[in-house]
Formats: C-alpha cells, sequence, structure tokens
C-alpha cells in the first residue's frame, strides 16, 4: 500500500523539500504564414545578414515588410542580429570550403557588429526608392542623352558643308567616326560602374587605368565635337562651354541611377528568395 510520504518521495522535491509543481503541457509554438515564430525570427536575421553583407542593410521597416510583420518587429531581429555572431554554417564563404569567411566574410561581420556603419547603410538604402514612375524617368533621360550625344557628334561632320560646294555631304565613314566617341563614353562608364571588378592593386589599375581611359579620351572627344558645333550655332562662348557637359552628363548620371536602382532590386529579391527556398 503507497503511503502519503512514499508519494512525496516520488515527486520530484523544491529547494525547502516540499514537492514541486508539476510543469503545465507546453502549447504549441504559434505560427505565421504556416512557419513557427522562431523559424521566422531566423529567417529575418539571415537576410538582415545577406544584406549586410550585399553592402545594402536593410532597414527595419523593410526587414518587418518582408516577412509581413510591423518595423518595430522588424527592429527587434536587427538588434538580435548585431548582438550575436552569425551561425557558422551561416557565415559567408571564401571559396576555399573551410567555413570561414575570410576577408570578406570579416568585413560583412564587422558590420553587423557596428550599429553606426550598418544605420548608414539603412539610411542610404531606405533612401532609394525604386518606383515605376523613378524607373521611367531614369529611362528617358538616358535614351534621349544618348540619341542627343550621338546626333549632335554627327552633325560635327556636317560644320564643313557651309565652306564646300551646294550637295556636298561628308559621307558615311565620317559620320559613323563622329558617332563612335559618345557611344565609347557610355560603354567604358557602363564597364567601370556595373562589371563586378575583382579586389587588389592590379584589378584597380586595370579598372581605372584602362576602362578610366577610354572613358576620359572619349569624353574629351565628344565634348571638342558638341562644343565646336554650338559654337557654330551662335550659342557664345559660355553656352558652347557648358552645353557638351549636359548633354554627355545627362546620359552618365541617368546610367548611374538605372545601375542603383538594379542593384536595389537585386538585393531586395535575393534574401526574399533564399526565404522561400527554405520553405520548399
Amino acid at each position: 500500500m503507497t503511503t502519503v510520504d512514499d508519494r512525496r518521495d516520488e515527486l520530484p522535491m523544491d529547494r525547502y523539500g516540499d514537492a514541486a509543481p508539476e510543469a503545465p503541457d507546453r502549447s504549441p509554438e504559434p505560427v505565421h504564414g504556416g512557419v513557427r515564430h522562431s523559424d521566422l525570427r531566423q529567417r529575418a536575421r539571415q537576410a538582415y545578414r545577406d544584406s549586410v553583407a550585399a553592402g545594402a542593410a536593410l532597414s527595419g521597416k523593410e526587414l518587418g515588410a518582408r516577412f509581413g510583420r510591423s518595423e518595430r518587429w522588424g527592429r527587434e531581429r536587427i538588434a538580435e542580429t548585431r548582438a550575436t555572431p552569425p551561425p557558422a554554417d551561416h557565415r559567408p564563404s571564401d571559396g576555399n570550403g573551410d567555413g570561414n569567411g575570410g576577408h570578406g566574410a570579416a568585413a560583412a561581420n564587422e558590420a553587423v557588429r557596428q550599429p553606426g556603419a550598418v544605420e548608414a547603410v539603412d539610411r542610404a538604402a531606405a533612401g532609394v526608392p525604386v518606383s515605376a514612375g523613378a524607373r521611367f524617368v531614369a529611362w528617358l533621360g538616358f535614351v534621349f542623352g544618348s540619341v542627343m550625344s550621338v546626333a549632335a557628334n554627327v552633325l560635327h561632320a556636317w560644320l564643313p558643308a557651309q565652306e564646300r560646294p551646294a550637295g556636298w555631304s561628308p559621307g558615311i565613314a565620317p559620320q559613323v567616326g563622329s558617332a563612335v566617341w559618345p557611344i565609347g563614353l557610355l560603354l567604358s562608364v557602363e564597364v567601370l560602374s556595373r562589371v563586378p571588378w575583382a579586389p587588389g592593386f592590379w584589378w584597380a589599375l586595370a579598372r581605372y587605368g584602362g576602362a578610366g581611359t577610354v572613358a576620359l579620351g572619349s569624353a574629351v572627344i565628344s565634348y571638342g565635337h558638341l562644343h565646336e558645333v554650338l559654337l557654330a550655332w551662335d550659342y557664345g562662348t559660355l553656352g558652347a562651354a557648358v552645353g557638351p557637359l549636359v548633354l554627355d552628363g545627362l546620359m552618365v548620371v541617368s546610367g548611374f541611377a538605372l545601375l542603383t536602382m538594379s542593384r536595389a532590386q537585386a538585393v531586395t529579391a535575393g534574401p526574399a528568395a533564399k526565404a522561400g527556398g527554405a520553405d520548399e
């Protein structure tokens, strides 16, 4: 026969010798969109680490919106990420298979641990909204600047027409040659900005010494062509001096605007695609 004292011996005791209360049964962990809250928080922290490694850290509002939560929820996940280093199996790899991130991972992890640097990136990312109107205006400026610059350079080949007999034309070759320079400027700027150049002194020399020289030379020749055209049209010294900067500058600035928007879209889509793959 089991006595009360025997039952007390079978129950766990607290520090005072009394029977400790039995732990209540744990309720199931809440889910959001079919994903447990703990898994959702982990995915959000990893998405933030990925955005930092990509050089465009998400803000609290952007992180929360990506996972269907509030801005405060996103800020809390960012704070958790800054307070703890990323797991070893989620750190960026340097490609040698040892699980260490090398210099690239060290820089990314350091950015996570430096709130000031990350907040600066947050502000920069938040300040580049990508809308259909902005993309349209950037494309319009890019196409308009490119076409007008090429057309003005081609017109330079026609300047001697006033001194030549009636019916004179410069021929196809001089006109094509005049169009080479603005196109060379456009392509060299695109190569400088869009190509993911490798780090290092020699790569920097190839980038700025090679492509930079092409861009500078093309800009100088294109500027000279446009300058002479504007002088022939009686724009005056000042107008002829700044006019070429307007056309070629519009083309280059619009190209950089398109590059900024494409990078922002890539950073936004990258972590979301990884989170979607984890769901599968």
